[in-house]
């Protein structure tokens, strides 16, 4: 079955640090979570652990993109 994930990292409009992720099969809108940090080192580490855990599962990485 043909599927996407993708995670984002944002700030809130409180300071704070946001881990987003959406997921879902290609073709639908797909279900989203989002989950709130204090520190953006934890929100950067949780970051960095979901996207090891995807890899490692069979997603690949397909670009990125950037708000100057």
């Amino acid at each position: 079955m043909r599927r996407f994930h993708t995670l984002v990292l944002q700030q809130t409009l409180f300071g704070d640090t946001s881990v987003v992720r959406t997921w879902g099969r290609i073709g639908t809108f797909g279900q989203s979570m989002m989950e709130t940090f204090g520190q953006t080192h934890e929100a950067e580490s949780e970051f960095c652990r979901l996207a090891r855990t995807k890899r490692h599962r069979g997603y690949a990485d397909v670009g990125s993109t950037e708000n100057g």
